[in-house]
């Protein structure tokens, strides 16, 4: 009789032959020892997703090699998908090394970004002031065309391991729509987010203040406004985590739409679910890989805005606005596109085309050989 169940480290639904009486299994997807229970082969799909409360009961001593291994049941996974923790060091250096052996891709890529940047530039440079939004969101659109198609096709390089035809980075028309409408989704919850964050933060001082200016003698008032000002920095902080950590937890719906083909809400909880617990080494891994190069760009952006003041605007006066272009094209957004790319590949634990392992939670346990078609 077959025991299907999930396994409570990684998630995934696995599957084992009761026939022997044995129940404790290694899984194949984290390498764990993991108790089955059930008496149903249908019981997976009555299961919660990620069961966290109930753990397996476990023979401490027993020796996981010695244990027989499940299979991973099809259909019930993300396809070859798992939720697993990101950590900064092998997230540097697999940035680089993946930035490194495509030169030549991100070459090209820079090189389209730049004449489409320098065109935008020259183009709001001798059109008159009355076509000048419409040129601007022509060439945005060309660009956010084109970024879309870097993201999928980074991505189908990052898996295979290898140069891909440069036609692979332009998308289909109804897949691009779809991205646009997530992102416009995602623009307007960002901008609730903000709003709320905003009314959170100042509507309760203003309201204590208010009540205070009139209700509380003179001598009581400045000590009250303190305490709520106090109160309201403590509460500002809250409400910021509160919502880095709320737009973070979508901000990859793109990289499920372009990887997996996804629907729009499906795209948003597959973010949610393998950010979780994810936001520090984001964060880290931004600022010690990404924020270097932005500040660099940064001073260039500074000093043509320096140069305009001076000069007046014009082709002609914006001569630093080239060296701003090529940083851009060149550096920081290949390095940005790099960091991202492999920080989806390490959370979502997949096996990339330019490794020689996965990025698994513990990364003592050794790496169970499991074709495609098992986790599919």
């Amino acid at each position: 009789m077959k025991t299907v169940f999930q396994c409570s480290h990684c998630g995934a639904s696995l599957q084992i032959d009761n026939a022997s009486g044995e129940n404790e299994v290694l899984c194949p997807v984290c390498g764990k020892a993991v108790t089955g229970r059930g008496d149903a082969a249908d019981r997976a799909t009555d299961l919660p997703p990620f069961p966290q409360s109930v753990l397996p009961d476990m023979n401490p001593y027993a020796s996981p090699a010695c244990l027989p291994q499940a299979t991973v049941v099809e259909g019930q996974g993300d396809w070859d998908m798992f939720p697993a923790k990101v950590w900064f060091a092998p997230l540097f250096g697999d940035t680089f090394r993946f930035l490194f052996r495509n030169v030549a891709a991100f070459f090209v890529i820079g090189c389209l970004l730049f004449v489409l940047g320098f065109g935008n530039l020259y183009c709001m440079s001798v059109v008159p002031a009355d076509y000048s939004m419409l040129v601007n969101f022509a060439f945005s659109a060309v660009i956010s065309f084109i970024s879309i198609g870097i993201v999928q096709y980074l991505v189908r390089v990052a898996l295979e391991g290898r140069s891909l035809s440069l036609t692979n980075l332009f998308v289909g028309p109804g897949l691009f729509f779809r991205v646009i409408t997530a992102i416009l989704l995602f623009s307007l919850q960002v901008f609730l987010c903000y709003v709320v964050f905003v009314l959170a933060v100042l509507a309760p001082f203003l309201i204590v203040s208010s009540v205070t200016a009139f209700l509380v003698p003179d001598v009581a008032q400045q000590i009250i406004i303190l305490i709520v000002g106090v109160l309201t920095i403590i509460w500002f902080i809250i409400a910021i985590v509160w919502c880095i950590r709320y737009i973070f937890a979508r901000s990859f719906f793109v990289y499920f739409l372009l990887d997996k083909q996804t629907f729009i809400r499906q795209a948003f909880a597959l973010s949610k679910k393998y950010t979780d617990k994810n936001l520090d080494p984001f964060i880290l891994g931004w600022l010690g890989i990404v924020l270097p190069f932005a500040i660099a760009l940064g001073a260039l952006v500074y000093v043509n805005t320096q140069w305009i003041l001076v000069h007046g605007p014009g082709l002609s006066g914006n001569v630093y606005a080239v060296p701003t272009l090529l940083v851009s094209s060149f550096v920081l957004s290949p390095v940005m596109w790099a960091f991202l790319v492999v920080f989806y590949l390490h959370m979502t634990n997949r096996k990339v085309g330019f490794l020689a392992k996965n990025h698994v939670e513990n990364p003592e346990v050794a790496q169970t050989d499991m074709t495609s078609s098992s986790i599919r």
